[in-house]
């Protein structure tokens, strides 16, 4: 449904019911389609409480960064708050995957993150990109996503069990058993002109394309 917004709209975020919508350190969040304003609900709630920085949504939650670093989640059945973190990193964006159960973040330097909210562990994500674009989480394998740029892709594997514990790798191409005890470069895929990261499915990504035809 067709809907006018106050203030200049940042971002926007979807799940199967709700909108969530960015405008100036404010998220407004409603349902798709046009209910009346009895299930609007606009963050910071309170006048105290802290700006928005930037809003996401899964399918049960809503995700909140506000201006001071702060995660907040919000259980949408509810509309309660049952998660709040504070990290030590000066957060800047965040790409959680469909539960929320693990988030994408990236801090003022460019560096980036994988975030699990359920311990607090925060793992640093090698040859991460400086002008991260998007990222997209396979929505097949949920320990797999895509990095993208404004013109390459890295897909990163989380492994919980492993040797040295939980980590984060980017994809590497092993082309023989001795690669096995090398350290291969990673994967990194270069974007055609005018292609467009749309979907990660079962390590296909798909891509819509904006060239004139």
């Amino acid at each position: 449904s067709k809907r006018d917004y106050f203030g200049t709209v940042k971002a926007l975020s979807l799940n199967s019911y709700w909108t969530a919508v960015m405008t100036d350190n404010k998220c407004l969040l409603h349902p798709i389609e046009a209910t009346g304003s009895d299930q609007e609900r606009r963050f910071p709630q309170n006048d105290g409480d802290k700006g928005v920085a930037n809003c996401m949504l899964t399918e049960n939650f809503l995700i909140i960064l506000d201006v001071v670093g702060r995660i907040k989640f919000y259980y949408l059945a509810e509309m309660t708050m049952v998660g709040e973190h504070k990290l030590d990193i000066q957060i800047m964006k965040m790409f959680p995957n469909l539960p929320g159960t693990r988030i994408v973040l990236t801090d003022i330097k460019g560096s980036g993150f994988l975030f699990n909210p359920v311990d607090e562990s925060l793992i640093t994500l090698e040859n991460f990109p400086g002008s991260l674009e998007q990222v997209l989480w396979d929505n097949q394998d949920p320990n797999v996503f895509a990095v993208v740029d404004t013109t390459t892709v890295i897909a990163y594997l989380y492994q919980f069990n492993s040797l040295h514990g939980p980590r984060v790798k980017p994809i590497r191409e092993l082309l023989s058993i001795e690669d096995l005890e090398q350290d291969p470069v990673p994967i990194i895929t270069t974007l055609e002109h005018g292609l467009k990261p749309i979907i990660l499915s079962n390590g296909y990504l798909v891509c819509q394309s904006s060239v004139d035809t």
